[in-house]
């Protein structure tokens, strides 16, 4: 009898170790499968990725219960997803509900996404950086313009009526028109602003694990995304961390640092002899310029209340662009929470001390205290592009970036101490 009793609780005790160690492993794949693709896919390769939304679902679930100091919390988001879900389904579509759902499912993703980067940080790096260095192959192979088979997972053929390539090796910009499916490479993803994130991801974890001044294939990698992808917020945090570096590092990080920049202008030189036309129209001054002067101005026109603008706007080639009826509220998460900005303020600096006092717990961990700073200018810069906040991906980063607080005010104190070791069955 006793042994009997013995057995079932080692299956019990296995069971449940396999359990929490696949959702915290697990739980990033899960949310990264989930957001690749969107419904102009074939219905089979849609569904693939809604059944790994519910199981990121169920990974946060688990993650949640192992970590939180009160479970109450948990069953209270539970008990709120359920209701807002029957209540979307038999009451009807209100928006109440779909905010009320969005809300509490973005926290538990938040709050799933802090443990991680607590516990398991590593794993989640060579994660992200083997699925940049697959989507740099499909990358190179977008930018030549092989073929519309490249584009199979891209959301915005549909939107340009159809996919129209052209061969852009070693052409000149005099002689093709690229698409934008060619200069703003998507990747292994539906869109390059998804890329974009991920990319964001990979910088936070990357400049947070310096461990030597010599250069590695991970900065190859995580240099060729930011590169390739051609997003000015990349190129802007890749610019902003390597100055820290220099700035505020030691002795191996100043060199890193130094050697980062290098590796990017050899990148961009490579990638302006083999691409010259794509590389012309990717980096055109004139769009960049642009481009910030329209985020600018959403911003503005939100803030002061106004609905419509006539500005203008000149740019270096001496050209006049001309933009009409600039609607209020725009894209950015930034331009959209405009009018309460003054109340998101007063909240962040209401928070400081408690981020404050779980900053100085978590500055045991090694590279834990880095890594957590990065974040911090990940969480600042990414409402920057078109918003993806109300997407889980974009908590999950979060998450990384508000790690303290979750540390102080929901997880365990024991947690704390169990993060300074391995997950189990991960070599940490």
């Amino acid at each position: 009898m006793l042994n009997s009793n013995l057995l079932c609780f080692r299956l019990k005790l296995n069971y449940t170790v396999s359990l929490k160690q696949l959702a915290f492993n697990g739980f990033f794949l899960f949310v990264l499968i989930s957001e690749l693709v969107q419904s102009n896919v074939p219905i089979l390769i849609y569904m693939i990725t809604r059944i790994f939304l519910y199981l990121s679902v169920f990974a946060a679930v688990i993650i949640c219960f192992y970590v939180f100091r009160n479970k109450n919390w948990l069953v209270l988001i539970i008990f709120v997803l359920l209701f807002s879900k029957i209540g979307r389904t038999f009451l009807g579509d209100y928006a109440v509900f779909q905010v009320v759902y969005t809300v509490f499912l973005n926290f538990m993703f938040c709050a799933a996404g802090a443990a991680v980067a607590l516990k398991n940080p590593k794993l989640v790096y060579k994660q992200v950086l083997f699925f940049c260095l697959f989507s740099l192959f499909m990358m190179i192979l977008q930018i030549a313009g092989v073929g519309a088979w490249t584009q199979i997972l891209s959301s915005q053929t549909s939107e340009t009526g159809g996919v129209h390539l052209r061969q852009t090796l070693f052409v000149p910009r005099e002689q093709v028109t690229v698409s934008h499916l060619q200069y703003r490479p998507s990747g292994l993803t539906h869109s390059n602003n998804l890329l974009t994130m991920i990319g964001m991801l990979c910088l936070g974890l990357h400049f947070g694990r310096i461990k030597t001044s010599k250069l590695t294939w991970g900065d190859v990698i995580v240099c060729s995304i930011v590169v390739l992808a051609a997003a000015k917020l990349l190129f802007v945090a890749f610019i902003v961390f390597s100055f820290l570096l220099l700035i505020f590092g030691g002795k191996i990080e100043r060199k890193k640092g130094i050697k980062f920049l290098l590796l990017f202008v050899v990148l961009m030189a490579a990638y302006a002899f083999f691409f010259p036309a794509v590389f012309a129209l990717a980096f055109l001054l004139d769009f960049i310029i642009l481009h910030a002067w329209h985020r600018l101005m959403e911003f503005i026109v939100t803030l002061k209340g106004q609905r419509k603008l006539f500005a203008q706007v000149a740019v270096m080639s001496g050209k006049t662009i001309q933009t009409y009826n600039l609607d209020a509220g725009g894209n950015s998460a930034y331009t959209l929470i405009a009018p309460v900005i003054p109340y998101l303020l007063a909240l962040v600096l209401f928070m400081v001390p408690w981020y404050v006092k779980g900053f100085r717990k978590i500055k045991a961990i090694p590279r834990l205290k880095e890594s957590t700073i990065f974040f911090l200018l990940v969480l600042i810069l990414l409402p920057i592009y078109p918003s993806f906040y109300q997407g889980q991906f974009f908590w999950f980063i979060a998450g990384f970036a508000l790690m303290p607080l979750f540390v102080v005010l929901f997880f365990k104190k024991s947690f704390l101490i169990l993060a300074q070791e391995p997950v189990l069955g991960s070599k940490i």
